[in-house]
């Protein structure tokens, strides 16, 4: 995998790394060296983070380096801001132009919302999913002790 190449690429260390993404910092490690493979929910953080995609994480068989979407979209709309500047189109002209890069804009606003709104419900998933497991692991801890209580009592 990828991991530490795109992690240094992001430019952080790793436990700001795997604050971005959630997780515990011990697991970035464990990842970037190989001994434990990340669930496909990290995968997916992952990749929004850093702009990368998780078939390149596991793979490295697509181009990185190449803008994003989001890039190309926002370089799009620069573009077309400028062409309009230097033409000399009609006022209605470019009234719909300047709708048009509107609307553009607010339709990525809106992907990039449910993007962060997708990844924040992953977060919370994970932790409550954190917190079963660890109501899970007390209750058998204390099953355990009761346990070993009531055969001490015999």
């Amino acid at each position: 995998m990828r991991l530490r190449e795109t992690r240094t690429r992001w430019g952080g260390t790793q436990a700001e790394f795997a604050k971005a993404i959630g997780i515990h910092e011990n697991n970035v490690g464990k990842y970037e060296s190989g001994q434990q493979d990340p669930k496909a929910w990290v995968l997916y953080r992952i990749a929004m983070v850093t702009g990368v995609s998780p078939k390149y994480l596991l793979m490295g068989d697509e181009h990185h380096g190449q803008p994003t979407v989001r890039d190309q979209v926002q370089t799009l709309l620069r573009s077309l801001r400028a062409e309009m500047e230097q033409q000399r189109l009609p006022d209605a002209a470019k009234a719909r132009y300047v709708d048009l890069l509107r609307f553009i804009g607010i339709q990525m606003r809106r992907l990039v919302f449910d993007a962060e709104r997708l990844l924040q419900e992953l977060r919370s998933h994970h932790q409550q999913e954190r917190f079963d497991n660890d109501e899970y692991r007390r209750r058998w801890i204390d099953d355990a002790d009761d346990d070993r209580r009531s055969e001490g009592e015999r």
